[in-house]
């Protein structure tokens, strides 16, 4: 029997990467497998490709849909939003803080105060999803009870348009947020088709050994190539003072087969 060193269980558990890094160890594997692969193994690999374009594209959609300063128009909008509701309490309590026997209202501004904003402006510094829903329960309850002809009279009926105003654009941010979160999870799902396309296709290479045969094990070490260079890398660049999210370009091996 021939001495051959090939270990299949370093490749029956793939390396960890982000999504990235498995689009790029994915198309590194397909680009050098061999010509004379089984068609088990050429099946799988063809398998594993048309993962690495659909994740690849979905990504790309992501980034797309991303915007340039998307989180920062999010920040402008509930920042803008946040003010509106300050003002109109504030307004609210400075007509609460008039001497009673002069200005009678006073004593309704400040019940208003204690009716709508019992925990002052807690809400917000909630979530962008909890801080909606409470605005919309908020403005709900204004007008159920009638409340907006007196707010504009004590609080000038401005701040209160200006809370109504806001809600829409805000409404939109969260939306657009969730989808966004929504997208987030869609990557997470390429990731594990990805990296279970690369570990089955990984596995059915390592299979083709044949322990008599030093030509199957040099074939198999061909193909599966692009993993052990992905890990050199990934070590290096965790050992280094400054690591980076990535591991390098992997080295280009052979010429290209046909796979089709």
């Amino acid at each position: 029997m021939a001495n051959i060193n090939f270990d299949p269980f370093l490749y029956t558990r793939t390396p960890n990467f982000t999504l990235l890094g498995g689009i790029t160890l994915a198309e590194s594997l397909y680009s050098v497998c061999p010509k004379d692969m089984p068609s088990t193994v050429k099946k799988s690999a063809q398998k594993m490709e048309r993962q690495r374009l659909a994740a690849q594209a979905a990504w790309s959609e992501r980034q797309r849909a991303l915007g340039p300063n998307n989180e920062d128009v999010a920040k402008n909008i509930d920042i803008l939003c946040d003010r509106g509701w300050a003002a109109l309490r504030s307004r609210a309590l400075a007509y609460a803080s008039l001497p009673i026997e002069d200005y009678p209202q006073a004593a309704r501004a400040a019940e208003l105060v204690d009716q709508l904003f019992p925990q002052g402006l807690a809400f917000t510094q909630f979530s962008y999803v909890e801080q909606l829903a409470a605005m919309d329960a908020l403005l709900q309850r204004i007008a159920e009870d009638k409340l907006s002809k007196e707010l504009a009279v004590l609080c000038g009926p401005e701040f209160l348009e200006n809370v109504q105003r806001q809600l829409p654009r805000y409404r939109a941010m969260v939306q657009s947020s969730l989808a966004r979160a929504a997208e987030t999870a869609n990557l997470s799902k390429h990731l594990r088709l990805l990296s279970q396309c690369i570990t089955e296709y990984a596995t059915k290479v390592a299979a083709t050994v044949d322990s008599d045969d030093e030509l199957t094990c040099q074939r198999a070490r061909l193909a599966l190539a692009p993993i052990d260079s992905y890990r050199e890398a990934t070590a290096r660049r965790s050992s280094g003072p400054t690591p980076e999210p990535e591991p390098e370009p992997l080295p280009v091996v052979p010429p290209s087969p046909d796979n089709s």
